[in-house]
């Protein structure tokens, strides 16, 4: 499970990645700060339904790859398997981040 959490706001592979909020500049104990997020990879393996509740719990969500560098970032620390990200395809078949924001893969 992969979680993150932004200084103002998870992806699971099959565990995940999560992401989480925080209004200090330090992350909590088991999770990695970067440029400006919080990202928590568990060994947790679960679908993508399961990884976004997972992160949820946490008080996180599955991972926003904002930029380049949250790219390879997620990709330098996933280890050997591949994290859920907070992607999704909504009924119109547009694909959207889980903080709403469109997919612009450019």
């Amino acid at each position: 499970v992969m979680a993150f959490k932004t200084q103002q706001s998870c992806p699971l592979p099959i565990a995940a990645s999560c992401s989480m909020c925080h209004s200090v500049p330090s992350c909590e104990d088991s999770w990695i700060g970067y440029r400006g997020k919080c990202y928590y990879f568990s060994e947790a393996e679960g679908n993508w339904t399961y990884s976004k509740n997972n992160c949820s719990s946490l008080g996180a969500s599955l991972a926003v790859i904002d930029t380049r560098q949250d790219l390879d970032f997620v990709l330098r620390y996933k280890g050997t398997t591949d994290p859920w990200i907070g992607l999704q395809r909504g009924s119109d078949h547009h694909w959207k981040w889980a903080n709403g924001t469109k997919f612009n893969n450019p």
